[in-house]
Protein backbone atom coordinates (compact mmCIF):
# COMPACT_ATOMS: atom_id res chain seq x y z
CA UNK A 1 0.00 0.00 0.00
CA UNK A 2 1.13 3.35 -1.15
CA UNK A 3 2.07 6.03 1.87
CA UNK A 4 2.94 9.63 0.50
CA UNK A 5 5.40 11.12 2.15
CA UNK A 6 3.52 13.63 3.63
CA UNK A 7 0.35 14.14 5.61
CA UNK A 8 -2.72 16.34 5.56
CA UNK A 9 -2.79 18.37 8.95
CA UNK A 10 -4.85 21.47 9.59
CA UNK A 11 -2.39 23.57 9.26
CA UNK A 12 -1.72 22.63 5.48
CA UNK A 13 -5.28 22.81 4.74
CA UNK A 14 -5.52 26.48 5.96
CA UNK A 15 -2.89 27.19 4.06
CA UNK A 16 -4.46 26.09 0.48
CA UNK A 17 -8.01 27.70 1.90
CA UNK A 18 -5.42 31.15 1.86
CA UNK A 19 -4.32 30.64 -1.62
CA UNK A 20 -7.41 29.57 -2.91
CA UNK A 21 -8.88 33.20 -1.53
CA UNK A 22 -5.91 34.69 -3.24
CA UNK A 23 -6.53 33.46 -6.21
CA UNK A 24 -9.96 34.21 -6.31
CA UNK A 25 -9.72 38.02 -5.51
CA UNK A 26 -6.62 38.06 -8.01
CA UNK A 27 -8.83 36.54 -10.65
CA UNK A 28 -11.78 38.86 -9.75
CA UNK A 29 -9.60 41.91 -9.85
CA UNK A 30 -8.01 41.02 -12.99
CA UNK A 31 -11.45 39.86 -14.70
CA UNK A 32 -11.19 40.81 -18.07
CA UNK A 33 -7.75 42.15 -17.89
CA UNK A 34 -6.26 38.76 -17.66
CA UNK A 35 -2.93 38.80 -19.66
CA UNK A 36 -3.34 36.95 -22.92
CA UNK A 37 -1.03 34.99 -24.49
CA UNK A 38 -1.69 35.59 -27.94
CA UNK A 39 -1.66 39.31 -26.83
CA UNK A 40 2.24 38.44 -25.44
CA UNK A 41 2.68 36.82 -29.17
CA UNK A 42 1.81 39.78 -30.68
CA UNK A 43 3.56 42.57 -28.67
CA UNK A 44 6.98 39.90 -28.76
CA UNK A 45 6.28 40.00 -32.80
CA UNK A 46 6.15 44.02 -32.79
CA UNK A 47 9.03 44.47 -30.43
CA UNK A 48 11.63 42.01 -32.68
CA UNK A 49 9.74 43.90 -35.99
CA UNK A 50 11.11 47.27 -34.30
CA UNK A 51 14.21 46.14 -33.40
CA UNK A 52 14.53 44.80 -37.03
CA UNK A 53 13.75 47.90 -38.07
CA UNK A 54 16.06 49.99 -36.25
CA UNK A 55 19.06 47.60 -37.86
CA UNK A 56 17.39 48.60 -40.98
CA UNK A 57 16.32 45.51 -41.78
CA UNK A 58 13.55 45.15 -44.01
CA UNK A 59 11.44 42.09 -43.24
CA UNK A 60 7.60 43.15 -42.87
CA UNK A 61 5.68 42.78 -39.73
CA UNK A 62 4.13 39.74 -42.39
CA UNK A 63 7.27 38.17 -42.56
CA UNK A 64 8.52 38.55 -39.03
CA UNK A 65 4.85 36.90 -37.95
CA UNK A 66 5.60 33.95 -40.10
CA UNK A 67 9.02 33.74 -38.98
CA UNK A 68 8.52 33.51 -35.18
CA UNK A 69 7.51 30.37 -33.62
CA UNK A 70 9.57 28.69 -36.34
CA UNK A 71 11.80 27.30 -33.84
CA UNK A 72 9.65 27.59 -30.36
CA UNK A 73 11.69 26.77 -27.36
CA UNK A 74 15.14 27.61 -28.22
CA UNK A 75 16.73 30.78 -28.93
CA UNK A 76 18.08 31.49 -32.17
CA UNK A 77 20.13 34.87 -32.76
CA UNK A 78 19.26 36.91 -36.17
CA UNK A 79 22.62 35.42 -37.59
CA UNK A 80 21.64 32.17 -36.50
CA UNK A 81 18.73 32.36 -38.35
CA UNK A 82 20.51 33.60 -41.29
CA UNK A 83 22.85 30.67 -41.29
CA UNK A 84 19.42 28.24 -41.54
CA UNK A 85 17.89 29.81 -43.95
CA UNK A 86 20.96 29.91 -46.28
CA UNK A 87 21.38 26.06 -45.15
CA UNK A 88 18.25 25.49 -46.20
CA UNK A 89 19.06 27.17 -49.74
CA UNK A 90 22.11 24.84 -50.27
CA UNK A 91 23.05 22.41 -47.07
CA UNK A 92 26.19 21.91 -49.12
CA UNK A 93 27.81 25.14 -48.17
CA UNK A 94 30.87 25.48 -46.27
CA UNK A 95 31.76 27.97 -43.14
CA UNK A 96 33.86 29.95 -45.96
CA UNK A 97 30.71 29.70 -48.32
CA UNK A 98 28.65 31.07 -45.43
CA UNK A 99 30.67 34.09 -44.05
CA UNK A 100 30.99 35.17 -47.80
CA UNK A 101 27.18 34.80 -48.41
CA UNK A 102 26.28 36.81 -45.01
CA UNK A 103 29.23 39.50 -45.12
CA UNK A 104 31.10 37.56 -42.09
CA UNK A 105 34.23 36.14 -41.10
CA UNK A 106 34.98 32.75 -41.53
CA UNK A 107 35.24 32.15 -38.14
CA UNK A 108 31.66 33.72 -36.80
CA UNK A 109 30.67 30.93 -39.29
CA UNK A 110 31.89 28.32 -37.96
CA UNK A 111 30.78 29.47 -34.17
CA UNK A 112 27.37 29.69 -35.54
CA UNK A 113 26.86 26.83 -36.79
CA UNK A 114 29.18 24.94 -33.16
CA UNK A 115 25.92 27.06 -31.90
CA UNK A 116 23.55 25.62 -34.05
CA UNK A 117 25.30 21.95 -33.38
CA UNK A 118 25.07 22.96 -29.92
CA UNK A 119 21.25 23.50 -29.61
CA UNK A 120 20.60 20.23 -31.73
CA UNK A 121 19.23 22.45 -34.49
CA UNK A 122 21.62 21.09 -37.53
CA UNK A 123 24.16 17.96 -37.90
CA UNK A 124 26.58 17.12 -40.79
CA UNK A 125 26.00 14.61 -42.91
CA UNK A 126 29.16 12.73 -44.38
CA UNK A 127 32.85 14.50 -44.54
CA UNK A 128 33.77 17.81 -44.24
CA UNK A 129 35.07 18.43 -47.96
CA UNK A 130 32.03 16.17 -49.62
CA UNK A 131 29.35 16.45 -46.67
CA UNK A 132 26.16 18.52 -46.42
CA UNK A 133 23.89 19.93 -43.23
CA UNK A 134 20.98 18.54 -42.40
CA UNK A 135 18.47 20.75 -40.61
CA UNK A 136 16.97 18.76 -37.75
CA UNK A 137 14.42 21.30 -36.67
Amino acid sequence: MYTPPFTVTDEILHLVSEISEQIGTLNTFLGERMPSPMLRKENQIKTIHSSLAIEHNSLSLQQVTDNVGINVGVNVGINEQRVLDALRADASLSAVKIGRLLGITTRQAERLLASLREKNLIRRIGANKNGHWEIIK
